[in-house]
């Protein structure tokens, strides 16, 4: 990032002044690209030049546009804004053969010009009832030659036809990119062939001066119309004029009015109207006009442009908070991307959110009573003030139920039916709530014995298998004979520790292995998948076990992951978010595939999501956008790699590259913010919304947990479920900013530098109850933390 004398962020398309040197007519140029030190700047006449940033002055945006999200320069951490309305004024001259600008009409309203060509590449028009966007423009240019006496109309020009010889200009880049009075040349079969509207061709006819350009046909693809239209028009129109232009949909700044870029009056005959030194624009702005003498023109008979050589721009903004500024400077607003959808503004038509992860008809039915249009919204306590729009005849349950159709419940066996909740919670329950201390001992024993058990009967299958494929595996028979044999000790042991260690009150109750090898679950994503990895033969087979074996002796403490002994292409994974992240404490869960192509190809992973969106890199729909997985761009070591990548490289690199403290820069292009002050606004909300999701992906894992992974999902939140209360806590009443709690959910000290917004508190609040009844329902203890909050 660069930044101007003052201390002002410079963006491309900026206008910025500069002191004069000696001998230069210009002051002021257009920023069109920014390098490591330096910044490239056009001039009026379209020539470049290379300026430093600190001799740099920012001092206009004509590339404002209604609907962009703004910010003030002077305090881009407080509320956004979006522009309603763009008013720019312009600075016209007129080159001379020198370049020498000289001063045709200021304060000229855009309305008042027309572009030299009115449509380009990516622009929208209509006919008729039929909406288009340009996807090619063909230019014909009149080519004016030195004696004057000979025209020549070279049609499609812009096709290698001409090439410019005069002093390059920024807009002669582009392949159609003639404007009158350049120098151009052309092969001479190519002059010979064309029109000559005045003399004919001679070998002398090399170089021409441009006389005149005009589009030439237009090629269209009509996108949309209105309801009953007739057919589309044709795609090509070789007479423009019929296409009506709506707005510009590029970035090319050829659309915008910006410094340099060339114009006519609207006025197609200026020679017909009334001579006079003044006129009056459309605002009535009395208007000094320069006379224009033939004379100044090198050659009579060029339809000579004007450029922009300077721009005012102003706009209207109003704020979040309901406040309305009109007229404000351009050069005081900084653009700002719009976060995600949960950027609010006022005026903005809203519904109030079910939170529940199980939600029955009565709730979304309170729901839809909850309609309203936001009037103001504070950025810093991220809350919002509405119009509340009431619902005057609500719709009945059963209208609803016909008109869904057959209603598909949800088979989880113990799950109330919304419509018999009340007739449930009036009948006496029968069997006592067992307490915490026996639902651990019975948890812990459960699981010492089905991982025992489960061990056991996969090393066998395992030593069959390794017997069977002798000269694929590395394993020795009679250690593997001798690990069968120590089972039933290593059961014992298991059991007793699992029974001392709950009645001692320890945390250390995790009897979960790292990497275990079971029968495959039926909930896998990639389970019917057709190109199942055992078909990849003896070296696919030999390099999954040694993937497996990297994987049991070297996951990390907060990484799980299972094998299946049915289907060694599958794999699934546990990750325990980490402390200092709004991802703490809570569980994430992944489905791979090792198709057969593997290692040439990386594997397929799809994350359990449950239609929440966690991670920027982590869509609603499981994808899993890492560089790793050729799913997202990447070069050299961040690629996947068939000599060196590895599957535990996959897992750690989601950890660590995804589940990170600050997801906002997972973002597309949003790394640059990070420790600019836009950025230091949004990463905070953008935790809190993240922890919000976090929270109710706990929700889901406690109610439908990962088959395989039960016993893990309640014995983590039984150990667990008190910390993430805690943290609770922390936030709802000390304050404290998300994912700066160590990791026994204490404050730091970086806990005191900010404070999380109101609107988090209120969401927090509403979640918190049913994170209460979850945490209970599983064993973990959460009195304490109940009775502080």
């Amino acid at each position: 990032m660069m930044y101007d004398a003052t201390g002002q962020r410079i963006f491309r398309h900026d206008l910025v002044m500069f002191e004069k040197t000696t001998g230069a007519e210009h002051d002021r140029g257009l920023v069109v690209s920014l390098g490591k030190t330096d910044i490239i700047v056009v001039l009026v006449d379209g020539s470049e030049v290379e300026k430093k940033p600190c001799d740099l002055t920012v001092v206009d945006r004509s590339f404002l546009c209604p609907g962009m999200a703004v910010a003030l320069v002077s305090d881009c951490s407080a509320q956004p804004g979006v522009i309603t309305g763009v008013a720019t004024k312009l600075d016209l001259v007129q080159l001379d053969a020198n370049d020498r600008p000289r001063v045709v009409a200021t304060g000229v309203s855009p309305a008042e010009v027309w572009p030299v060509r009115e449509l380009t590449r990516g622009d929208y028009v209509v006919s008729g009832m039929w909406l288009g966007r340009v996807v090619e423009v063909s230019v014909d240019v009149d080519v004016l030659f030195n004696d004057g006496t000979a025209v020549c109309r070279v049609t499609n020009a812009g096709d290698n036809k001409l090439r410019v010889v005069s002093k390059k200009s920024y807009w002669n880049r582009h392949k159609d990119g003639f404007y009158p009075g350049d120098g151009v040349a052309g092969d001479a079969s190519v002059l010979k062939a064309s029109r000559w509207i005045k003399g004919h061709w001679k070998p002398s006819h090399g170089e021409g001066i441009v006389a005149k350009v005009e589009m030439g046909g237009v090629l269209v693809y009509w996108a949309a119309s209105l309801q009953n239209a007739s057919s589309p028009p044709p795609a090509y129109h070789p007479n423009p004029c019929n296409l009506t232009f709506l707005c510009p949909g590029g970035t090319d700044l050829r659309w915008s009015w910006c410094v340099s870029a060339h114009c006519y009056f609207r006025s197609r005959s200026p020679a017909k109207a009334p001579k006079k030194k003044h006129r009056r624009n459309s605002n009535g702005i009395l208007i000094r006009m320069a006379k224009v003498k033939r004379a100044d023109r090198r050659l009579t008979g060029v339809k000579w442009p004007m450029a922009v050589a300077n721009t005012r721009t102003t706009v209207d903004v109003p704020w979040q908070d309901g406040t309305r500024q009109l007229g404000v400077p351009s050069a005081s607003l900084l653009g700002l991307p719009l976060r995600s959808q949960k950027d609010f503004f006022p005026g903005h038509r809203v519904v109030s959110k079910v939170l529940s992860p199980t939600p029955t008809i009565a709730d979304v039915t309170n729901a839809t009573s909850r309609v309203g249009v936001i009037k103001s919204l504070s950025s810093k306590d991220q809350t919002v003030l509405l119009h509340e729009i009431a619902i005057v005849k609500p719709r009945n349950v059963d209208v609803i139920l016909r008109e869904m159709g057959d209603w598909v419940s949800d088979d989880d066996e113990g799950e109330d039916d919304a419509f018999h909740k009340k007739a449930q919670e009036d009948m006496p329950r029968h069997r006592p709530a067992p307490t915490d201390n026996t639902i651990g001992k019975l948890c812990n024993i459960f699981l010492a014995v089905i991982r025992t058990l489960s061990g056991m009967v996969v090393q066998g299958k395992m030593y069959m298998l390794s017997k069977s494929m002798a000269s694929t595996s590395s394993r020795a028979e009679p250690a593997m004979a001798e690990n069968i044999q120590t089972c039933p000790l290593r059961f014992e042991a298991a059991a007793a520790s699992a029974l001392a260690s709950h009645d001692a009150g320890g945390d250390d109750v995790f009897h979960f292995k790292h990497f275990d090898v079971v029968q495959s679950p039926r909930d896998h994503h990639y389970l019917d998948t057709n190109e199942q990895g055992g078909c990849g033969g003896r070296k696919w087979l030999k390099r999954v076990q040694k993937e497996w074996k990297i994987l049991e002796t070297s996951l990390p403490d907060t990484i799980y992951v299972r094998g299946f002994e049915d289907r060694m292409d599958l794999l699934r994974a546990a990750m325990v978010g980490a402390s200092g992240t709004p991802y703490h404490d809570g569980l994430f869960f992944f489905d791979l595939h090792l198709p057969p192509s593997y290692p040439a190809a990386p594997p397929q992973v799809k994350y359990h999501s449950f239609g929440l969106h966690a991670n920027p890199n982590l869509y609603p729909s499981g994808t899993v956008c890492l560089s790793l997985l050729n799913t997202f761009g990447g070069k050299g070591t961040e690629l996947w790699s068939p000599e060196s990548s590895s599957l535990l490289q996959v897992v750690v690199s989601i950890q660590g590259l995804v589940l990170t403290a600050q997801p906002y820069y997972n973002e597309a292009n949003y790394a640059a913010q990070a420790g600019t002050p836009e950025g230091r606004r949004n990463e905070l909300p953008y935790c809190e919304n993240t922890y919000l999701v976090n929270l109710h992906t706990m929700l889901y894992l406690i109610r439908r947990p990962p088959v395989g992974f039960e016993m893990f999902v309640r014995d983590h939140f039984c150990r667990r479920g008190q910390h993430v209360l805690r943290a609770c806590e922390a936030y709802l009443h000390e304050g404290c900013p998300v994912g700066t709690l160590d990791g026994e959910a204490i404050a730091t000290e970086t806990s005191k530098d900010r404070s999380c917004s109101v609107g988090f508190k209120l969401a927090l609040a509403n979640v918190v109850p049913r994170l209460v009844e979850a945490f209970t329902e599983v064993g973990a203890r959460t009195s304490n933390e109940v009775d502080r909050m």
